[in-house]
Order: structure tokens, then sequence, then C-alpha cells
């Protein structure tokens, strides 16, 4: 048991001491006085607590039949429950009670599996779970349609800060003959709505998304209606949509914009991240709505102020059995596929932002982190698009190196790992905003928009924050293209609080990773190009044909002294090839399936 070894290692039992040389008399004479051993069930009850919290569910139940003390503490704990770790299990015939009474007791994570399992009746030992099913195959059906969303209705209501995530499991289209169990988990989720229960704010945006996802026009109008009650019920997601329907539509004069401005305002601190970047796009255009421009630029500092570190340069520290060059191929091939999928560039962003957030919190083996990549873009283009990337489509653009179900399984994983975190500001988010208060050419724009996903490659330039890397994409733009670099910098540290001195550090950095770094080879002798390949379009301007800022230019135009620029970073870059032999990375390409697809293994 890793908890008893634990203790023992931290000399709770007397009989783990390092042993002393005693004669035989001296040794009886001490066994005769000896008092017992301390048993672990013999603690106190605080440290049994302290001992149990945060243990994986696994472990929870196994302690649960070490000792009747342990059993009847963990029974009437339900924290112990709410907070069990259920990361590398799903659930199966031989623990689902296990499973539910976590879920019962509050576990997110949990719930969430809970309801995939449900939702697509893929459960570990599938065959134990089909021959479970009743004969009557719409009883089965409703029964398994209504706990998937009880079990996402409780997880939501767990996760008041989190958006929405229920809709992207239930989104139509579904069966025509209303038997199958995403039907029924959507009218039962439609139905606990209209009840009108407590936290039902955000069931009620989910319910109004998923109508507004349905072509008929009566599904249209039901949903606004679902929209509208959400808001009153302070959900922030439909507070915002309706702002948008209402003063984004159509071309708005001067007093139907500010008074926009001030209903986007009156959103307040709760408001959600999509409607504080619209906010502060309005303060970075001097839209103020009535307020003093020091109050509009305060917001706008604060908002910035916020942007934490990449989750990039974390999810390997948490995966050391996993290199940046795993990552950078991983990436590379990420950008094939959403550019073969016609998908936008955010979703690449939220994409990365999510495997890098679930690498963090977990761990991934090297034969998984292709299958990790895949679920999270599924996850992410049924967030953003109306086209979405299916679970056989992504099964099938890995080789089918991994199955139906196990992308589901992943798909739940995750979900599951970052509590329905799916959505997130990024480095793009960022950039456009930074966008908004200068005036750049549509050429400055493709080419800091360029090195911004240059960034993602990259997870040595994760310690900066999105706005940083932001900043410093649109600030290389400008030097490579002999813009006004002075100016901008004074108006960037004006509008947003940032440091002149630790964006142009940044920019040095970016610079030396992304535009001057040797690129990455893999095990063919092919060099991993799929950024530059997407921006050397017409599309583009064709701005990654630019030749780069040398980095004595580059020192020289941001008056640093060019010492910096080697000791930035690690030294000077090696070239950087994978190989077959190493277990590096052997991905297939989307547009063309002639190798073996695997990531490591």
């Amino acid at each position: 048991m890793r908890v008893i070894e634990g203790v023992r290692s931290a000399g709770i039992f007397p009989f783990e001491s390092t042993p002393v040389m005693r004669s035989r008399k001296s040794e009886k004479h001490n066994n005769d006085n000896a008092k017992p051993s301390v048993k672990i069930w013999s603690l106190p009850e605080e440290l049994h607590l302290r001992l149990l919290e945060g243990l994986p569910l696994i472990d929870l139940i196994t302690m649960r039949a070490v000792h009747p003390v342990f059993k009847d503490l963990i029974d009437s704990n339900p924290k112990l429950w709410s907070i069990a770790n259920v990361n590398g299990h799903w659930p199966s015939m031989g623990n689902i009670r296990h499973f539910e009474r976590a879920a019962n007791r509050g576990n997110v994570e949990a719930l969430i599996k809970l309801g995939i399992a449900y939702l697509y009746d893929t459960w570990d030992n599938l065959g134990e779970a089909t021959t479970c099913r009743s004969l009557d195959q719409k009883w089965h059906f409703h029964e398994t349609g209504i706990r998937a969303a009880e079990a996402f209705r409780l997880a939501e209501s767990l996760t008041p800060h989190t958006a929405p995530f229920t809709a992207l499991f239930l989104r139509p289209p579904w069966s025509a003959n209303g038997n199958y169990t995403k039907t029924l988990a959507f009218k039962h989720l439609k139905k606990m709505a209209d009840l009108n229960q407590e936290n039902s704010g955000k069931i009620l945006t989910c319910v109004a998304t998923i109508l507004g996802m349905m072509e008929e026009t009566s599904s249209q109008e039901e949903a606004l209606t679902y929209e509208e009650r959400a808001a009153r019920l302070s959900s922030p997601w439909s507070a915002f949509k309706l702002w948008q329907k209402k003063y984004c539509t159509n071309p708005q004069d001067r007093g139907t914009e500010l008074e926009g401005i001030r209903r986007l305002r009156d959103l307040g601190p709760g408001a959600c991240v999509d409607a504080r970047l619209a906010l502060c796009h309005a303060y970075m255009k001097k839209q103020y709505g009535g307020i003093p421009e020091e109050q509009a630029i305060g917001y706008v500092h604060g908002f910035v102020q916020e942007s934490h570190p990449t989750w990039a340069g974390m999810a390997l520290r948490s995966n050391p059995q996993l290199t940046n060059i795993m990552r950078y191929i991983l990436i590379d091939w990420l950008v094939e596929v959403i550019r073969m999928k016609v998908f936008s560039q955010r979703v690449l962003h939220l994409t990365v932002r999510l495997v890098d957030l679930f690498l963090h919190r977990s761990t991934c083996s090297r034969s998984n982190l292709q299958l990790v990549g895949i679920s999270a873009l599924v996850l992410v283009s049924r967030f953003q698009s109306k086209e979405i990337l299916t679970v056989r489509e992504a099964a099938w653009l890995t080789d089918n190196t991994y199955k139906y179900e196990d992308v589901v399984h992943m798909m739940g994983e995750i979900a599951a790992t970052v509590h329905g975190a799916i959505y997130g500001a990024t480095t793009l988010d960022f950039l456009e905003l930074f966008h908004s208060f200068a005036t750049l050419e549509a050429k400055t724009i493709h080419l800091s928009r360029y090195i911004c996903d240059l960034t993602l490659l990259e997870s040595d330039v994760g310690r900066y924050s999105h706005a940083y890397l932001a900043a410093s994409s649109v600030l290389l733009s400008l030097v490579m293209l002999n813009g006004n670099v002075t100016t901008w910098l004074s108006q960037m540290t004006l509008h947003t609080g940032l440091s002149t001195r630790d964006i142009s550090l940044c920019a040095l950095h970016v610079h030396k990773k992304c535009l001057m770094g040797r690129p990455v080879i893999d095990y063919r002798d092919v060099t991993l190009r799929s950024v530059q390949e997407k921006y050397s379009d017409p599309e583009h301007l064709s701005v990654s044909c630019l030749q780069p800022t040398t980095s004595d230019e580059l020192c020289q135009v941001l008056g640093l002294d060019y010492t910096l620029y080697f000791i930035i970073g690690c030294g000077r870059p090696n070239k950087r090839r994978s190989s077959n032999g190493d277990g590096i990375a052997m991905i297939t390409s989307p547009r063309g399936k002639t190798c073996t697809s695997r990531l490591g293994g």
C-alpha cells in the first residue's frame, strides 16, 4: 500500500527507525518493558483524513477494505469521495457503484466520465455492459439518457465559473426516431431546466445552445426564450449572447453604440471572458461609454495583467517522459489537420491550450500523446465550429491507430481532468485585442498572426504570459516591416500596463526560438513546416516567405545589449531531429497516410 509506505517513511511506525546494536540482556529487558507498537488505525482521525485526502479513487476503495476504522471514516466523509482522483480510470461494470458514490458526493471528474460513458455506451468492458441491457432496447436508451443528463446537470452546477460544456456532447444531429440516448438525454435536461431548479441558469444556457444548433425556425425561437431565461438567472454566457444579438448584428448609430458599451459594462465583474474581451476592444478604440479615459484604461490594465503563462512549459514538467520535440511534432500535425478541415485559427489555439492544460494536470504516455491531441481537437471543434470533427473521423485521421472507444475515453479524460474548462483566453485573443488600438497594415496583421502561431510550437516560450507573447508577435512584425516601433511600444505600455523592457525581452526569445531556430526534422528526414506552409499562401500575403530580421538589427532597434540575445533562452539552437529508433514521433500526415501514425511507443 502506497499510503502505508508513506507513513512508514515518515517514521510513524517506531519499528521503522534505524536499528541499534544491543546486548541480548538489555534487549530482553527492553522487550519486557516495551509498549505496544502503534498501529496506523490507532492514529488520530485528523491524521487519517490528511493521509486519505486526494487519494485516487482506486486507492480509496482499497483503503476501505484494509480495516473497519478506514471503512467507517471514508464512508462518513463525503469530501474524500468528492476530491478523489479518477484519472486513468473509466467506468465499468466492476467499479460503477464506486464511480456513482463519488459522483453523488460531488466528484466532478466522476460525473463527467459517467455522463460520457452513459451517453456513448462505452465502458471498459463492453461485453459486460451489453449483457446488462434490458431486452427492451427502448427502455435501455431511456435509462441511460436520463442518467447521462443527470450526471452532466450536476457537473455543470459544480463548475459555476466554467463555460457550459454539456452541449459539446449533446449537440445534434440525432437519430430521427427519437429512441437514442442523446435525444432522450436532451429531453430530460430540458425538463430539468424547466423545473427552475437551483443553479439552472447554466443548464438553461446549455439547452439554448443545443436548440440554437437545430435548423427548425421553431427551435431557434425557443432557443432565444431559453437564452433570455438564463440571462435573468445571471448566466453570464447567455447575457453576452443576447448582447451580441442586439448590438453586433447590424451597423449601429452613435447612440446605440454608446448604449451597447454601457450594457456590456453592466454585465459586471462576473462577465464571461468573451464579454470582458469585447469591452476591452471598445476601450482600446477609445469608445469609453461615458466613463473617464483613466477608468477605461485601468480596466484594460487589470484584464491584461490577469494573463498567466501558457501551460506549455508546465505540461512537460508534469510529463518528463515527453520532450519538446514530441510536443512540436504533435502540434505541427494538428496544424495540418485543422487546415484540412478548414477550421479557424482560434480552434488551433484553443486545442493547443487544452492539450497543454491536460498534460499539466495529468500524465500521458508517449503512445497516447497523439490521442490526446486529436481528442482535444474533437472537443474544441464542437465548441467553436458548426462543422465538427467526428469521433470516427478522428480515429481515421490517426490511421486507425486508435479506435472509436479510445477517442471517446480520451475525450472524457480531458474534459474530466480540466473540470470542463474547454474554453479560455488564448494568445490569439490578446493579439486581436492589441491589433485594435493601433492602425496596422494588413501585412503586419498577417505577419503577427504567423509569429503568434509559431509560438505554439515552442514550449520554451511558454514561460511568458499570453499577453506578452501577443505583444511580442506584433512588435516583431513591426520590426520586420520597418514599422514605428518606438511609438507603438509607448502606446502599448500606456494602454496595457505591460513593461516595454519585458515585451522586448520576450520578443528576443520568440525571435530566437521561432524565427531563427533550426527546424525540427522527423525520422523520415522531412522538415516539419506546417505553419510556414499555411502562411506562404497568397491569402496570408505569403508572410512566411519574408526574411526575418537579424539578431543584430533586432537588438539595435529595441535598444538592447546584443549579449542578451545569447543569454536569453538556452544558447544557440542546435539541429533538432527525431528518429524512429528513439520512438520520438511517427505521426501520419492527414493528406497522405503513408507511414506509421503512432507518436512514441
